[in-house]
């Protein structure tokens, strides 16, 4: 016998009933924060070089102030949270030496620093594919320092980040400039390289 449920019925269980049915499927839920993690990164994107274009005079101001302090303001709270209320920070973790944290957060805020400037003159799309080339760098840097492998998928995938920046890159450079800022073939090398 099968019992179905009325249609009316509060909210709260007419979430259970959509969970129930959907989210109990394997790897549903693996795939809807994949599509949730999609959506908010292109968000995230497209509102960071609007931002950037606006800023045109303080670029500078917004990478290495605005957003680091931003991403300071979202992420405590969590980090507080799991302090206080789990155990996901062991004391092992709050032993690390905080000194190598303040070496990242330099790091971190310098790249920022510097991949937000040359936004004005390239534009946002060239500017949004050259941040696609920190994944070749990082695969990079932790095989020379780090001695870490990795497998066919990875290099092709490096591999495919090269391609798609070439794509955007050689139309560009070989015509003299760039299609959406207008400066010279060199200027336009310039800032690519920065």
């Amino acid at each position: 016998m099968i019992h179905r449920r009325s249609e009316s019925g509060t909210l709260s269980e007419k979430w259970m009933d959509f969970r129930a049915r959907y989210f109990n499927k394997p790897g549903c839920a693996v795939v809807t924060a994949l599509l949730a993690l999609i959506l908010s990164r292109s968000v995230d994107q497209t509102i960071y070089y609007r931002l950037a274009a606006g800023y045109t005079n303080y670029v500078w101001y917004l990478g290495a102030v605005i957003l680091p302090v931003a991403f300071l303001i979202l992420s405590w709270p969590v980090v507080w949270w799991k302090m206080a209320f789990t155990h996901d920070v062991t004391p092992e973790m709050r032993a690390f030496p905080q000194y190598k944290y303040a070496i990242m957060g330099f790091l971190d805020t310098l790249f920022n620093l510097l991949s937000t400037w040359p936004i004005v003159p390239l534009g946002g799309t060239t500017a949004n594919v050259l941040s696609q080339l920190v994944l070749p760098f990082n695969m990079l840097g932790s095989l020379m320092f780090l001695n870490i492998r990795y497998r066919n998928v990875h290099y092709i995938g490096s591999t495919l980040a090269i391609y798609g920046v070439l794509v955007r890159l050689i139309p560009n450079m070989s015509s003299g400039g760039s299609l959406d800022a207008g400066s010279t073939g060199w200027e336009y090398a310039g800032w690519v390289i920065m």
